[in-house]
């Protein structure tokens, strides 16, 4: 495997903390495995002493991907993903968490958000979360350094609203992600707490996009002065300053560096002359020392319409750059073409227009499939499935499964039943028993419970305990006695009668017989089907979380519980292919213990990003990033929003992902960002824009 002379460079660097500036195209995935392979070979880094982190699912997907490729497979005990899911598991893992802590669904946050204060929207919802977030931060003596900064004034309401969201998530065993940031936090700063993990080599892509929490994270996992640390960024891409990223972490960077930088100096990716535009953009507009910018590589012919400025009348602007991109497709077959946006909104306005033509295409973000009920149905299904225990997913089937009429209600029973130790998991016994009532029944009679048995029953009972192993139980009820188990059994006995009592007033209050019949008829076999899967021994194509996701899906979707889910082979295909290892968990139960929470961290660009999203996709240029494509069309760039700097970012990243062409459509003035580049676009007038547009809305 060949690296240029400054690739090498870095795949070398052991030691220290450096910062690598790499502009997109250098190959930066492949030197991150390379380091791998490298730090394992010549060094002897254990690869459980290795950390690699990145900023998005996408990214993490992309280097797992890279370093199985290189090293055969994806060594055991090496981490690699992003900086939340690190920290989730780290609490999880670390017993500073229940196991049936789970993170709050974004559409259930809205919807407990939007009923606070008389208030509703996501201005309303960010800022609730922020000043909650602000607020936790404060009270446990975060430095200024580390705080997220407000963009709004607080008042009464948002006090009110942020303390009745911590209470929300409390009561139902759920955090949200900047929960699982702080209390990371917390316990890599408490020296008097549970060991949590260190390590001596880590490397962090995308750094630019980090907050400086996150920077704090990654720098009290990797302590040591002779920590090996390489900290990967672009300055020219830091779009995320809404989040407290951006330019200042990068010099925060530096500083930790000690000044080490170095700089990655070829683009690999895209044509000479897109090379060349990009270069010319950043000295322009982002102030690059051209001195720092990546070699173009020797001139080649330029591909056709390799740079094209479309001036296009307001009116027929979108609908020209619908019709431009159908022209690619016609011309071009085989290459992929995403037209870029700014907003959802936009998305929404090109995706209507691509409908209405009858171009086949994905807009990332309309209907995010991943967002969608049925989708979270699937995975509440998963989810019981595993741990009978959580709480917030029960609430959900029970919802979908028309057991209740709204959702509230099914919040409020599964709390009630939990407080009786009860599940909805009881309602499908085959003997129609909850296991509370079997272990009184065997118990009054005489009998023994065995050893796992017992272990649910404490973790029913004592919620705190419900991560703890059924070691660290019998060890915490019964540590010195002779028998254990029995002393155990004895120990919990008048809490399973009492809790039985409870259960019987329950039945009496709510009535569960319409609840439970609903429940079985429509749900029974599901649950036992995938219960007796994750029981099964046997490796064969059955016993695969692939399999398991087409069945759940079918048999919700016969049941009535769910509507179709678009593009649902992508889905599974997505999921299946990416999240599991079938030769190193080739069985369902190792995969879903493996992987189940990387179920909900995926979006509509990792279809795209898979390839499995067809030839054209619209999205945003922020779920660009991180993406490439042989085409590229910007549809607006006459649009004069927020700062200049922050306008030359966005056309940046847009600019930057292209391989062969890049299309810019424009109405009246063109934005002054571009000014410096103009003249290295081929011109396209009005008419022109127009032609394509009639073309289009004659088809």
């Amino acid at each position: 495997m060949v690296f240029d002379s400054s690739q090498q460079a870095v795949i070398d660097h052991h030691g220290s903390r450096v910062m690598v500036l790499a502009g997109p195209g250098c190959g930066k995935t492949r030197i991150l495995a390379e380091r791998v392979a490298r730090a394992r070979q010549r060094h002897g880094v254990a690869y459980a002493d290795m950390l690699c982190l990145t900023f998005t699912n996408r990214a993490a997907r992309s280097m797992r991907d890279r370093i199985a490729a290189r090293l055969g497979e994806l060594p055991e005990g090496l981490y690699v993903g992003n900086l939340h899911r690190f920290c989730i598991r780290m609490l999880h893992d670390c017993g500073l968490v229940s196991a049936d802590t789970a993170i709050l669904d974004e559409d259930d946050a809205a919807a407990f958000i939007d009923s606070l204060a008389g208030r509703s929207g996501p201005a309303w919802r960010s800022e609730v979360q922020a000043y909650a977030a602000d607020s936790y931060m404060r009270g446990h003596g975060y430095p200024d350094s580390l705080r997220r900064r407000l963009w709004f004034e607080p008042d009464s309401r948002h006090e009110q609203a942020a303390r009745e969201y911590e209470d929300f998530k409390r009561s139902h065993n759920l955090m949200d992600f900047d929960d699982c940031l702080l209390w990371a936090c917390d316990a890599l700063s408490d020296s008097s707490g549970p060991p949590v993990p260190r390590y001596s080599w880590v490397q962090v892509d995308e750094v630019q996009d980090l907050t400086p929490l996150q920077m704090a994270i990654v720098s009290m996992l990797a302590p040591a002065a002779d920590a090996t640390v390489v900290y990967l960024g672009d300055e020219q891409q830091a779009i995320f300053d809404f989040l407290g990223a951006g330019a200042d972490v990068l010099s925060g960077v530096r500083r930790a560096c000690g000044g080490r930088i170095m700089r990655l100096t070829r683009n690999y990716r895209s044509t000479p002359g897109l090379v060349e535009l990009c270069n010319s953009f950043a000295a322009g507009e982002l102030g690059i020392d051209p001195v720092f910018l990546p070699d173009p590589g020797p001139p080649v012919q330029p591909e056709p319409d390799e740079l094209t400025l479309r001036e296009a009348d307001s009116d027929v602007r979108t609908q020209a750059a619908a019709a431009l991109a159908a022209d690619y497709a016609r011309r071009y077959p085989g290459q992929s073409t995403a037209i870029l946006v700014r907003t959802n909104a936009e998305v929404l306005e090109m995706h209507r227009v691509l409908e209405r033509a009858a171009i086949p295409h994905m807009a990332v973000g309309v209907a995010d499939v991943f967002r969608l009920a049925a989708f979270r149905m699937v995975t509440a299904h998963l989810t019981v499935a595993l741990n009978p225990l959580r709480t917030a997913e029960w609430a959900r089937i029970l919802y979908h499964t028309g057991c209740v009429r709204r959702a509230d209600d099914a919040a409020a029973i599964v709390a009630e039943m939990a407080e009786a130790a009860m599940t909805p998991a009881d309602w499908l016994s085959s003997d129609g028993m909850s296991a509370v009532e079997r272990a009184v029944v065997t118990i009054e009679s005489g009998g023994r419970l065995e050893a796992a048995a017992l272990a649910f029953l404490a973790r029913l009972l004592f919620p705190s305990r419900r991560s703890a192993s059924s070691q660290q139980l019998l060890e915490a009820f019964a540590a010195d006695a002779a028998d254990p188990t029995a002393e155990l059994q004895r120990y919990l006995a008048p809490m399973l009668r009492a809790r039985l009592n409870a259960q019987e007033r329950l039945a009496e209050l709510c009535r569960p017989d319409a609840m439970r019949g609903r429940l079985q008829s429509r749900y029974g076999a599901l649950y036992a089907h995938t219960r007796q899967m994750l029981a099964c021994a046997d490796a064969s194509p059955d016993n695969t979380l692939s399999a398991e996701l087409e069945h759940t899906y079918r048999s919700l979707l016969l049941a009535g519980c769910i509507d179709p889910i678009p593009r649902w082979e992508a889905v599974r295909s997505l999921l299946a292919g990416v999240v599991t290892d079938s030769v190193a968990e080739p069985r369902l139960r190792e995969q879903l213990e493996g992987h189940l929470h990387e179920l909900s961290a995926f979006n509509d660009a990792d279809i795209f990003d898979r390839g499995l999203a067809g030839p054209l996709s619209v999205l945003t240029v922020h779920k660009a990033k991180g993406l490439e494509m042989d085409n590229v069309i910007v549809a607006n760039a006459d649009a004069f929003w927020g700062s200049r700097l922050d306008r030359a970012r966005v056309f940046y990243v847009a600019f930057s992902r292209a391989r062969s062409r890049l299309a810019v459509f424009y109405s009246g003035a063109l934005s002054p960002s571009l000014a410096s580049v103009e003249d290295l676009f081929e011109y396209r007038s009005p008419r022109e824009s127009r032609r394509l547009a009639s073309e289009l809305m004659s088809r």
